[in-house]
């Protein structure tokens, strides 16, 4: 019977990392939602507690292979940065070397980001082993 516990959550590789992307560009976006523009605080532990509760759901939907989940969210993380650096009016597309340096310069910073997800996956996984 656990097994079937164990069964009925998992989602396929495809929904995982398409449910892991949507979730870390949602918890990115979630300060501006808030309206948390002015404080750094606020918007550094409103996305890193929202990041961690992403790989929570992504934990305890597909728990094996957590590795993953912070892999999928670092490489939304990059969507994030070059989608906020093309709404700038001054920057090209066309040019390789502002592209390479908007996704190398906020790289350690997108690193950082993809700690809480990876704790989180890990719970949602405990979670789910927890119950059979």
């Amino acid at each position: 019977m656990g097994t079937n516990v164990l069964q009925a959550h998992r989602i396929g590789d495809f929904w995982g990392w398409s449910l892991t992307g949507f979730l870390a560009l949602l918890s990115l976006s979630l300060p501006g939602y808030l309206r948390l523009n002015a404080d750094q605080n606020a918007q550094f532990i409103t996305t890193a507690i929202a990041l961690f509760f992403s790989g929570v759901i992504i934990g305890y939907l597909r728990p094996d292979r957590i590795w993953r989940w912070p892999l999928a969210a670092f490489l939304a993380f990059a969507c994030w940065n070059v989608w906020t650096a093309a709404r700038d009016p001054e920057f090209i597309v066309s040019d390789p070397s502002a592209l390479l340096s908007v996704l190398s310069g906020n790289a350690a910073g997108d690193a950082m980001f993809a700690i809480p997800v990876f704790i989180g996956a890990a719970a949602g996984a405990v979670m789910l082993h927890g119950q059979e």
